[in-house]
């Protein structure tokens, strides 16, 4: 028995993910805002530079500013959270 040999053709190509823009952060963020019950998503704004995203708005309650940074951070690609999110409890879609 001898021994044999096989030429093998590595085509396999490694090319990197598309990068997100700032924009496709911003929205995906508002996306998953809107989606948790915990946050009234149309009183936030969403702001991303270099990753970093930063919230504004008004929110009723601690737990509802602290679930809307929680999103951000949890939003793939995201390298930071500002939250510049005001709580006041008398607040229904108000925008500072």
């Amino acid at each position: 028995m001898g021994a044999s040999s096989t030429d093998v053709i590595n085509s396999i190509e490694v090319v990197p993910a598309e990068a997100g823009s700032d924009e496709e952060v911003s929205d995906a963020i508002r996306l998953i805002l809107e989606k948790d019950r915990l946050v009234d998503a149309s009183s936030l704004r969403v702001f991303t530079r270099d990753w970093v995203v930063t919230l504004e708005g008004v929110l009723a309650s601690a737990e509802s500013r602290e679930a809307a940074e929680d999103d951000a951070w949890f939003t793939w690609g995201v390298n930071g959270v500002v939250n510049n999110v005001i709580i006041d409890a008398a607040s229904i879609h108000k925008l500072p």
